[in-house]
């Protein structure tokens, strides 16, 4: 890959969505008051400071608009607004995702508002998605092609939407995407599954990932068991430490918290649901209308993919297997906690990514020129992961 060509491309696409970001307003989402208020907590700051605080600072650089409807947009959020005891309630759902706020507390740190920099970083992760989707493009598409592409994509709702939101969300997919790169582009299985890690403190829900991805390497290598088995110790104990140093509140009370009503004193839950009762979420949750905005799709664009790969390559075919891989991850995330399109964007670029190469694959013009592929190391099966 010729460097200096690809270093314009990346100019021209950060300028592009440069100009995406300005556009793109940011949400104010009530999520980003509980987040300052652990930011504050990892501070220092005891809880009735931590509450007292974060409105201020939301009240002095948030719109007032938003302000006003995440203190006054209905009893749940008065109630917290008012009692700090209720705010503090709040937090262990937030504080189990440590890396957000911690970066967030050093950003305010350096003198930046806990508002701005809730914003801030959902916006340079963005930016760093777009970087890490034109990489990955970029290895099979010509320059412009290649650029053309990833803005179409990164101006896609639910892809600027990571921009626009105070959550943990534009991070998570930061590390995420590259380690499918890794994974299932480069064959460097171990190096991907350990960004995989590094991503659980950003979002806990990031170790399914680590099991379905560390799962697909037992399978197709068996040297690579061992550090699948390791993978998946380490991060199953990097979320026991997160979930045991924040004080959660299980899953049982996120689940009714999300799910049946918003509880302004969640540690005060006494957990009434029945299994018809959460049989009859779960049946709700999967009906067209509540269902995520754009999973069917990328669920029939998915079984399309896979097929047509497995015919074309074979069993063996990379592509197939991350489409398969998303698949199982989408699944086990939706029986977990079935939620938005917000969780499940790492996998929808992965799965755009295998749709743009397998077009291509048939579509000449749009392909960078033909060069012989790179020996690989004897030792590695042609459709098994590498060891490093």
């Amino acid at each position: 890959m010729n460097h200096r060509r690809l270093v314009v491309q990346t100019v021209v696409l950060l300028a592009i969505l440069g100009i995406f970001v300005h556009w793109a307003r940011p949400y104010y989402n009530w999520d980003m008051l509980p987040y300052i208020g652990v930011a504050y907590r990892l501070g220092g700051a005891s809880v009735e400071e931590a509450h007292m605080r974060t409105y201020a600072v939301s009240e002095a650089a948030a719109p007032a608009r938003e302000h006003r409807w995440n203190t006054q947009g209905g009893a749940y959020r008065r109630t917290v607004t008012r009692d700090p005891a209720a705010f503090g309630q709040q937090l262990p759902f937030y504080s189990v995702k440590p890396a957000y706020p911690a970066l967030m507390l050093a950003l305010m740190r350096t003198g930046l508002n806990g508002v701005d920099a809730s914003v801030w970083i959902s916006r340079a992760a963005y930016l760093g998605i777009g970087v890490i989707l034109l990489l990955w493009l970029a290895s099979f598409l010509a320059p412009i092609p290649a650029v053309a592409t990833t803005a179409g994509v990164m101006g896609l709702p639910f892809v600027l939407d990571l921009a626009r939101l105070s959550t943990p969300d534009a991070l998570s997919t930061l590390l995420v995407l590259p380690a499918l790169w890794l994974v299932f582009d480069q064959r460097r299985l171990r190096a991907g599954t350990a960004l995989l890690v590094l991503s659980v403190p950003v979002r806990p829900d990031n170790l399914l990932w680590v099991v379905v991805v560390a799962a697909y390497g037992a399978l197709r290598r068996r040297e690579d068991r061992k550090a699948a088995v390791a993978f998946v110790g380490v991060a199953t104990l990097a979320y026991l430490i997160q979930a045991q140093a924040s004080g959660n509140l299980g899953w049982v009370t996120l689940f009714h918290h999300s799910f049946v009503e918003r509880l302004a004193h969640p540690a005060t839950l006494e957990p009434s649901l029945s299994l018809p009762g959460y049989l009859w979420i779960y049946l709700r949750e999967t009906h067209p209308v509540s269902l995520p905005r754009f999973i069917l799709l990328f669920a029939l664009l998915g079984v399309w993919l896979f097929v047509a790969r497995v015919r074309r390559h074979g069993r063996s075919d990379d592509g197939a297997a991350l489409v398969a891989a998303f698949g199982v991850f989408a699944a086990l995330h939706w029986l977990v906690y079935p939620g938005e399109d917000r969780f499940l964007v790492a996998g929808y670029l992965a799965t755009l990514v295998v749709l743009v190469r397998t077009l291509a694959e048939t579509t000449r013009p749009l392909s960078r020129p033909h060069t012989a592929p790179a020996p690989r190391h004897p030792a590695v099966h042609p459709g098994a992961p590498g060891a490093s």
